[in-house]
């Protein structure tokens, strides 16, 4: 199994968490309180979430992704005879 498989599924797990943030930042944003605490709240959540995705991009960028994993490697020992 490539290694590049596991990327495809944090991308759709990213893309998920993008749909939920954005469902959730709307219904703060349209039932919060009004207020500047509301807005800056919301910048702060924006601001975190982009620098850690940007952080984990980056980790990503030095992994090689054409190399092999084999998940029941460790549980191949018990059967072989």
């Amino acid at each position: 199994m490539p290694l590049a498989w596991l990327l495809l599924v944090w991308l759709v797990l990213i893309a998920i968490l993008f749909i939920m943030s954005f469902l959730t930042l709307l219904v703060y944003l349209r039932f919060g309180l009004f207020g500047l605490s509301t807005y800056g709240s919301t910048l702060l959540f924006l601001i975190v979430s982009a620098i850690m995705l940007g952080f984990i991009i980056q980790y990503l960028i030095n992994v090689d992704w054409s190399q092999t994993v084999n998940p029941l490697s460790p549980f191949m020992a018990f059967f072989e005879v």
